[in-house]
């Protein structure tokens, strides 16, 4: 509805040729703002367990990391290379020196925009609708733990593009000079534009490759270490994963999942006794894990441990059965009594599918 509002003012020149109120406007507006109102309310209740509290991450948080995430999504739109999949908060907080950049260079532009209202009313109106459509997702209500997201700029980032398209026209004017350097230029973008999205998409191939870029180009990214190394560990490159697990649990050392499947890749790996020690303390963290007491039961047996790899089985069928999943505990049962009668009949730990 307020995207409406700035149409109102150009192109549709409403407001001068109609002579009509903001008050006016704002009426014929009010079914789709009550629409807006119920679409926001139901979404808040639909992301309920998404939303981070600001007791995790501060208001005042949110807005330095807001004013500097419309900085960096302006840059994306000029220079889209070294995206990522997913941003992480600044644990550390962001320096003072770019949250204070951040804010006075969205002032000057919209101090300016508007100043040029008169001569130039495409400005204000791209520019707005950029900063107002960016509102409900730029992190002033968190959900999930990014703090970027470029999925959320498609929308915005139109008004960016009607601002220059229009005051590029302006600029080109009847003069041929200025016509040819435009069709130029336009050339020159749209060429530039297409390689960066042949190689954008190019890290969609796999998750390997996907991972491989967020790591690349962002710092401190637990994420995408863990979804990384799952990705290597789906292919076998063990110790590749098991370093991305080491790379993780330093970020999160409380997340279990990192630790056991730090286990897996290096029972994987032949590295029995590491895995032991990461699987016990993924069993610290979390003492109700089926799939840890798994995979320690089969680094336990790989050591030669018999009694000890059974004792773990027999922990993660109980475990299993408590779960009401009967079907997992008969397995369980099967596989380790068959391990128990013939030790070279080992299991093989599961990957697992959590996340962080």
């Amino acid at each position: 509805p307020f995207v409406l509002l700035l149409l109102d003012y150009w192109p549709l020149n409403r407001v001068a040729t109609d002579h009509r109120s903001l008050t006016t406007l704002l009426l014929e507006k009010l079914p789709l703002i009550a629409l807006s109102a119920v679409s926001s309310a139901l979404t808040h209740w639909a992301q309920t367990e998404a939303i981070v509290s600001t007791a995790t991450i501060p208001l005042m948080d949110r807005v330095a990391n807001a004013l500097v995430a419309y900085v960096a999504y302006l840059g994306q739109f000029f220079y889209p290379v070294g995206l990522s999949v997913f941003y992480p908060y600044s644990n550390g907080g962001l320096p003072g020196w770019k949250i204070f950049g951040a804010m006075l260079l969205l002032a000057s532009i919209s101090t300016a925009s508007w100043r040029a209202r008169r001569r130039c009313p495409y400005w204000p109106v791209g520019w707005f609708w950029y900063l107002g459509m960016m509102v409900p997702v730029i992190g002033l209500v968190q959900v999930g733990s990014q703090a970027m997201a470029d999925r959320y700029t498609y929308l915005p980032q139109i008004g960016l593009s009607v601002g220059l398209a229009w005051g590029a026209a302006d600029w080109i004017g009847a003069q041929p000079g200025r016509r040819r350097l435009g069709v130029a230029v336009a050339a020159i973008v749209t060429l530039e534009l297409m390689i960066c999205a042949w190689q954008q998409v190019s890290y969609w191939r796999d998750s390997r490759s996907l991972w491989s870029q967020a790591v690349a180009h962002t710092s401190r990214n637990g994420i995408a270490h863990h979804h990384l190394g799952l990705a290597l560990l789906d292919e076998n490159r063990n110790d590749e994963a098991a370093a991305e697990f080491r790379k993780m649990v330093q970020l999160k050392p409380d997340f279990d999942e990192a630790h056991r499947l730090l286990g897996v890749s290096l029972a994987r790996d032949g590295h029995f006794q590491e895995a032991v020690d990461a699987f016990q303390e993924a069993l610290r963290l979390r003492p109700d894990s089926i799939e840890t007491y798994d995979g320690l039961a089969w680094a336990l047996a790989c050591l030669g441990r018999k009694s000890d790899a059974v004792e773990a089985a027999r922990r993660a069928a109980v475990l299993a059965e408590r779960r009401g999943d009967v079907h997992a505990a008969a397995e369980l049962r099967r596989r380790w009594n068959a391990y128990r009668n013939d030790p070279s009949k080992k299991s093989t730990p599961h990957r697992g599918n959590a996340a962080p």
